[in-house]
């Protein structure tokens, strides 16, 4: 490993200093590394190329940011935990310094992700968590969904949220033989102005499996908040 990438949320000082403490660490240990504010995003790409990881301070909105900055090139993101919950991040701010050299000698793993790519006539967009498409208009629109070319329905709302398995507002899923049940769903729920949650409407989310996957036919349901 010879090039890393260091993306910061750029709203907290303790991000930025970690950061430059991370960039000082690398410089000392002979490794080539950049830095930049995770929020700008083209600047950021600009840089990816010949990067082997992208070490993300903040937290999970952090990564997301990250996730965009590095698609569609396969660069691993190391999540670092400034926030409250950290959901998908793997290690506390104040835990990397004296972890970082055993990942960096491959003392680790790389947690493969699938993400979500949504086109909207001729611009394509990529997301970790979910995608949200609304209305600009005080009206409700007609928004036709596919899922690989295939159509699954037309829904009337202000807008819809597809949400991947990595979401981590949504329920998780396990079957009895104790499997995790998240890579194999798709979850769309409409999205009205006026309601409580943006993820309530006049009916439920729709699950989505793709061909070859049943439902099982016994699972439960656990919150995630």
């Amino acid at each position: 490993m010879k090039r890393i990438g260091i993306l910061y949320h750029p709203r907290r000082e303790k991000a930025r200093d970690l950061s430059e403490k991370l960039e000082e660490f690398l410089s000392s240990r002979g490794f080539s590394s950049w830095r930049c504010s995770a929020w700008d995003e083209d600047k950021a790409k600009s840089q990816v190329a010949s990067t082997e990881l992208i070490l993300s301070i903040g937290g999970d909105g952090t990564i997301l940011h990250s996730a965009r900055i590095v698609t569609p090139l396969s660069v691993p993101i190391l999540g670092i935990n400034l926030g409250r919950l950290g959901f998908i991040t793997e290690i506390d701010g104040n835990e990397i310094l004296s972890n970082l050299p055993d990942l960096l000698n491959g003392k680790g793993w790389i947690e493969e992700r699938a993400m979500l790519e949504a086109q909207v006539e001729d611009k394509n967009f990529h997301a970790l968590n979910d995608v949200v498409l609304r209305s600009l208009a005080v009206r409700l629109v007609n928004i036709e969904a596919e899922v690989d070319g295939t159509a699954i329905t037309t829904y009337r709302a202000d807008g819809v949220i597809a949400a991947w398995y990595s979401d981590n507002h949504l329920p998780g899923r396990w079957c009895n033989c104790g499997h995790s049940y998240w890579e194999h769903q798709l979850f769309i729920g409409i999205w009205r102005a006026n309601s409580s949650s943006s993820i309530q409407g006049n009916r439920p989310p729709t699950n989505i499996l793709p061909p070859g996957i049943k439902s099982c036919p016994d699972t439960a349901s656990t919150e995630h908040s």
